[in-house]
C-alpha cells in the first residue's frame, strides 16, 4: 500500500528537519514502525528531538 508520510521534528537548540514522501508499506506495517522509519530518514542531529508533527496516510483522493 502507497502511504503520504510526514514527519517533522525539532531539538531543544531549535534545529529543526522534515519528511514529506510516498512510500510503499507492507500491509502488516503499523504507524509506529513507520514513525521509526520516517525518523531514520532524518539527519543524525535531530533524530533525538521532539516530534511536532506526524501523518501517515494511505495515498488516495476521493476514496479511489
Amino acid at each position: 500500500m502507497k502511504m503520504l508520510v510526514i514527519l517533522t521534528r525539532e531539538t531543544a537548540n531549535r534545529e529543526r528537519a522534515s519528511l514529506i514522501k510516498t512510500v510503499e508499506v507492507a500491509p502488516e506495517s503499523d504507524r509506529g514502525g513507520i514513525l521509526q522509519w520516517a525518523t531514520d530518514q532524518l539527519p543524525a542531529t535531530v533524530r533525538g528531538g521532539a516530534v511536532l508533527f506526524f501523518s501517515a496516510e494511505p495515498n488516495t483522493i476521493g476514496g479511489e
